[in-house]
This record gives structure tokens, sequence and C-alpha cells, in this order.
């Protein structure tokens, strides 16, 4: 079944539903903060000033021993939990 990975617990084996040879481990969850804030006041460069946190999934590729970031909002096949949902 099809999954996002913010539903999924960590220690639990995936696949890419587009290439099911590509077998991950789920790591870890993280929140990050993407943006910046100019820090001058309220003067015409706020404009500019954003920021925004995103939430990341590390998964561990299987067969490479490479981790890889994913937004939580991606869609992964569950082959197997520690853990149930």
């Amino acid at each position: 079944m099809k999954f996002k990975l913010e539903k999924i617990k960590e220690g639990s084996m995936v696949c890419d539903p587009l290439n099911p040879k590509n077998i991950y481990k789920v790591i870890e969850k993280i929140t990050v903060f993407d943006g910046f804030d100019l820090g001058y006041g309220y003067g015409d460069n706020d404009v500019f000033a954003y920021g925004e946190t995103k939430r990341l999934v590390r998964c561990k590729h299987i067969d490479s021993d490479r981790v890889y970031r994913y937004p939580a909002t991606k869609k992964m096949i569950l082959l197997g939990s520690p853990f149930c949902l």
C-alpha cells in the first residue's frame, strides 16, 4: 500500500512506487526552517524577507548506504514496519 512518508514510522522499509527496486529504510523525520530575515526593521528590504518550515524525511538506500531527503508528502510503498501504523 502507498502511504505518505509522514505517516510511516521510523525504522520501516519502503520502496519507490516509480522504481520498486529502490528500497529504503526510514531513518528520521525532521523539520527545517528555510528562509531569511534581513533584520533591518520596517524598511524597503523587508519585502524580501521570508521564512517557511518544511517537513523532511531522511531515508537510507539499502544497497548503496546513501541517505536521501524526501518531502513528507511523498508517497512510498510500505514493505515492512517494526511498529504498527
